[in-house]
């Protein structure tokens, strides 16, 4: 049985970073199940047995790209250290990079117009907005009007994403509004929210987050 366990989750690896590899190359809509089947030569019914739609196998390549930048990016600065706004700052900075890739940019705004709902995680803007807040503010957002403010974080993270296809836009710049917007809506104002900021986007400057062909990616001191 521990055998089968394994081949099981040899398949899934493989569909998983062939997934990348495709996506990168003609984006989230043109890449087919029988594209990824004949890439890594498996039969194609084994794609909807470990990832139930194309749009939950490539969340998970999202996903995946997200949650390594940050956690790597917070291992290379020992975030622990830090007091809990400087570090969700840092991390909000480095997600937005991410899209300074246009093969990100694309492939995430072709998968979020497919199917946005998959963006809208209200318990991690309630954690993010928690950490802003670094005990600072008397904050309950375990109530309705919590569930409010958590998801209009929700649905300016997406607006800015889509932004994020235009040519002239600032990766910081955008991070920036959307920790004013974060800070804001915790009644935390301009100010702190600017010097915030800058602080983290200081500790930010100190590492590189580049996205590669295929959408590998490296997270390094510069």
């Amino acid at each position: 049985m521990a055998g089968t366990y394994s081949v099981g989750d040899k398949t899934k690896a493989e569909i998983l970073n062939g997934s990348r590899k495709l996506f990168y190359k003609n984006g989230y809509t043109e890449t087919t199940y029988n594209d990824i089947s004949e890439y890594i030569n498996i039969n194609r019914a084994l794609i909807p047995y470990h990832f139930k739609s194309k749009q939950a196998l490539a969340f998970s390549v999202y996903s995946e790209i997200v949650d390594t930048a940050i956690s790597k990016a917070d291992e290379l600065l020992d975030t622990n250290s830090l007091s809990g706004d400087l570090t969700a700052a840092f991390n909000i900075i480095i997600f937005f990079r991410l899209f300074s890739n246009k093969h990100f940019t694309n492939f995430t705004c072709e998968l979020m117009a497919d199917n946005s709902d998959l963006f809208d995680d209200e318990n991690r803007e309630k954690e993010l907005l928690y950490m802003l807040s670094d005990s600072t503010s008397d904050i309950s957002l375990d109530t309705s009007d919590g569930k409010i403010i958590c998801g209009s974080m929700c649905a300016i993270r997406r607006k800015l994403i889509s932004i994020m296809k235009l040519e002239n836009y600032n990766t910081d710049e955008l991070a920036k509004i959307y920790i004013k917007y974060g800070l804001n809506s915790i009644n935390i104002f301009d100010n702190t929210a600017t010097e915030l900021f800058d602080s983290s986007k200081q500790l930010a400057d100190l590492i590189s987050v580049d996205i590669r062909k295929g959408f590998q990616l490296s997270v390094s001191y510069r």
